[in-house]
């Protein structure tokens, strides 16, 4: 599906590069590109498998950057480690700002998406991330926050 998104945005990127437009893609642009491909597949492991990391998982590491993206939309992540300490991402989520109910929005989805395809309630309980309150805030309107705990790279790095 992420091949699928460069395909378009490239094959966009040069037909408005010919009309002379922008080639800054906008919000509008991904509404529409995810509305043209939000089916849900009948194979859940081709598309769902990321999100059985999230089905026993007792917290969620996330943060959010803009150096991923076109359009310098943040992109927020999220995801678990195992015991060999390997991050197992779930989630990505492109949003016009970094506030709490952008954080809001995409842990209920995660939750949402857990319930429909596997049937399953998640609960994590600690949330691992940077400083920032609007990660804990929306954490907390879909979950309990038992502990919130500054990530190790963030601490290190100040």
């Amino acid at each position: 599906m992420l091949a699928t998104l460069k395909v378009h945005l490239n094959v966009n990127f040069s037909l408005r590069a010919k009309k002379r437009e922008t080639t800054q893609p906008t919000m509008r642009h991904f509404k529409e590109w995810c509305e043209a491909n939000s089916a849900i597949p009948e194979d859940d492991d081709s598309v769902f498998r990321l999100i059985k990391f999230s089905l026993d998982s007792k917290f969620i590491l996330s943060d959010a950057t803009y150096k991923l993206t076109y359009g310098n939309f943040p992109a927020i992540t999220g995801g678990t480690t195992d015991r060999a300490k390997k991050f197992h991402p779930f989630g990505l989520a492109l949003c016009n700002s970094e506030k709490e109910i952008d954080f809001a929005f995409f842990f209920k989805s995660i939750k949402q998406v857990a319930e429909i395809v596997y049937n399953k309630l998640i609960d994590p309980r600690i949330i691992i991330a940077d400083n920032a309150g609007a990660i804990s805030n929306g954490f907390e309107q879909v979950f309990v926050c038992e502990k919130r705990i500054n990530c190790w790279a963030h601490v290190i790095k100040k």
